[in-house]
């Protein structure tokens, strides 16, 4: 796959998983306390205040990719097998770790719990999230910066012939 097309693709995914994260969060814990969940409206509030500034800003930033004059972004070829792991790991791993938080909130703290049941607080459930939100923004941040062009001048093809005829091959 050449670099433009992974670049391009890594892109989309950043977009698409975005977009599916802002609207199962907002429809989640929008709906959650009037379909039983065991949150109030007030509780469900503040965990959206967590969640959402995040990856709205991510759109935010993809967004006013598509209305800048464009440039290339560089990367060099040997790092390119580790892109799809560095875009796609902390959606996945953010994804994963936040639902299952949200899920064991949910049932230690649902209606016919055994008595002496543990039961996860609000708190917990915020600083469970915030944990996650952590590993999603610390490298998230960077890549969406650069994908997304707040920085980068290079060409992903100049930098992909550049690398292969340092090594004496072609692109």
């Amino acid at each position: 796959m050449s670099p433009t097309v992974k670049v391009t693709a890594a892109r989309r995914w950043l977009i698409v998983m975005s977009l599916s994260v802002t609207a199962a969060n907002l429809l989640f814990f929008i709906m959650a306390p009037s379909l039983g969940y065991p949150m109030e409206y007030p509780e469900n509030v503040r965990i959206m205040q967590l969640l959402m500034p995040v990856v709205l800003g991510y759109l935010g930033a993809m967004t006013s990719f598509l209305f800048q004059a464009p440039r290339n972004v560089r990367i060099d070829p040997q790092a390119l097998p580790f892109l799809d792991l560095l875009v796609k790991g902390p959606v996945i791993i953010f994804t994963v770790a936040t639902t299952a938080a949200i899920v064991a909130f949910g049932y230690s703290n649902r209606r016919f719990a055994p008595s002496g049941t543990t039961r996860m607080t609000l708190d917990t459930l915020s600083i469970t999230i915030t944990a996650c939100l952590a590993l999603l923004t610390v490298t998230t941040n960077a890549v969406v910066s650069y994908l997304f062009n707040a920085s980068g001048d290079g060409d992903v093809e100049g930098a992909a012939a550049a690398g292969a005829a340092a090594a004496g091959g072609d692109p």
